[in-house]
């Protein structure tokens, strides 16, 4: 069963609504040649840099920097760059952050004969109480799970159908870790490489077992 990284991302969440003003010069030291937009509405700031791949966006409290490159974050060095990019926008008094997290989003291939929706159905669900319940046999389903690990962390596991069809062999795995603890910039490095590490791992192992897939590929 093949995996295939959509996307990583580091989030951030302040006390109040942030404004981000970068420093361009902390912005060249890891960035190329990024475009910024600005807007009324959410994300009020995005910045893009194509050939990093990599979307900085601040919207109300939150401050969001993701990886779509499709590399581990690893491969990408995106602890170094999310340590950079937060020293460009904490010149603009962005520093202090109530909590924050990570999200790992990912497509996993199965070849096996039931599609995936009904894969996730027989996995995760109590199907004898539920047909008792619904009066009828469940199929197929999509998934959210929410889980705590020893260090009171949430973890949040979205497993679905790609695109919501019924019939595809595709799952879509969305993993959320919520840490709520202060963070200041410079942040620790452990408390961004553990995670990002652990991440995309962590999702392919607990998607695998949570919907009953095959662990070759």
């Amino acid at each position: 069963m093949g995996h295939r990284i959509l996307r990583t991302s580091v989030i951030l969440r302040a006390p109040k609504r942030i404004t981000v003003q970068p420093d361009p010069k902390e912005l060249a030291k890891v960035l190329h040649e990024p475009t910024v937009t600005r807007a009324l509405e959410p994300p009020e700031f995005r910045l893009t840099a194509m050939r990093d791949q990599i979307v900085v966006e601040a919207s109300g409290d939150c401050l969001t920097i993701t990886d779509y490159s499709g590399r581990t974050p690893a491969e990408a060095e995106f602890v170094s760059a999310t340590e950079r990019i937060l020293k460009a926008v904490a010149a603009s008094g962005s520093e202090r952050y109530r909590s924050y997290g990570f999200r790992f989003v990912a497509e996993l291939h199965d070849e096996h004969t039931h599609p995936i929706a009904v894969r996730i159905a027989q996995g995760t669900l109590a199907r004898e109480a539920l047909r008792t319940a619904l009066e009828g046999e469940v199929l197929a389903a999509e998934v959210v799970l929410t889980t705590f690990d020893e260090r009171a962390r949430r973890y949040t596991l979205s497993l679905a159908p790609r695109g919501g069809s019924l019939g595809t062999h595709l799952l879509h795995a969305d993993l959320w870790l919520h840490i709520e603890e202060p963070v200041h910039v410079p942040i620790d490095r452990d408390r961004l490489a553990e995670p990002l590490e652990q991440g995309h791992p962590r999702l392919d192992r607990w998607a695998r077992g949570a919907a009953g897939l095959s662990w070759e590929g």
